[in-house]
């Protein structure tokens, strides 16, 4: 497996974690690897995180703002 293709799936896996969304098992298994040449001739390499589906659902945290009068608001990124 390519550096570049389990580097995007990571990149992914943390960009769902910070959403809410934590998939449990990241491996080769659960990695689609696109190998090939980009316009120019360059070798690429992009790493797509698999099964979703199979992705836990938690509240993130997010700190609470506090507002002008001192007041904590509460905030989340959660889906509706």
């Amino acid at each position: 497996m390519s550096t570049t293709a389990m580097a995007n799936a990571l990149v992914a896996h943390s960009d769902y974690y910070r959403k809410g969304y934590l998939r449990k098992n990241v491996s080769e298994a659960t990695v689609m690897i696109f190998d090939g040449k980009d316009e120019d001739g360059n070798d690429f390499s992009k790493g797509v995180l698999l099964e979703l589906d199979a992705c836990a659902y938690f509240k993130p945290y997010v700190p609470a703002k506090k507002s002008r009068k001192g007041k904590e608001k509460e905030t989340s990124d959660a889906p509706a």
